[in-house]
């Protein structure tokens, strides 16, 4: 079956590492689907050039508040104290808060209160058509799972969701 030692070792090898990569700790965190991992964004800084492009009244607030329909995991949830907003979002709009130098001030209303919604009840408008509009940005790039946003067809984004 195997014709050289060599052949062996690679053999024993990939083995041995297969059977690691199941392995794991008890209390992994992976394995515990009650808890919500967030974004540490202590370590971001004020970007004082962003922030003075912000309104007089939002600067003097030192809040910036967001509103979020939070029942869309992961994007949005509620950890498991059903009272704390947790997701990809949430951690984004903290980091955002964070280049501003505001605290950021996250409020839960209903998804027609957060979006613009038509009679028929769709939404009118998302973060993903304004990011899809047709002006160019001067510097600096959107990426969505690795890919320059400017790069992609609008029927490609959906499938990065």
């Amino acid at each position: 079956m195997f014709k050289s030692v060599k052949n062996v070792s690679v053999a024993v090898s990939s083995l041995l590492l297969l059977s690691l990569c199941a392995c794991g700790p008890a209390d992994s965190q992976a394995s515990d689907p009650d808890i919500a991992r967030s974004y540490d964004v202590n370590s971001i800084k004020k970007d004082p050039e962003i922030a003075a492009m912000l309104p007089e009244d939002v600067i003097k607030s030192g809040e910036l508040t967001v509103g979020v329909n939070v029942s869309y995991a992961p994007a949005e949830f509620f950890a498991a104290d059903g009272k704390t907003p947790v997701g990809y979002e949430i951690d984004f709009s903290k980091a955002l808060a964070k280049v501003f130098g505001l605290k950021a001030k996250i409020v839960h209303a209903p998804f027609d209160a957060v979006f613009l919604v038509g009679a028929s009840g769709s939404g009118k408008t998302t973060l993903l058509s304004l990011l899809l509009r047709e002006e160019e940005a001067s510097s600096g790039e959107i990426h969505v799972a690795g890919n320059d946003l400017r790069r992609l067809a609008n029927r490609q984004v959906p499938q990065y969701r």
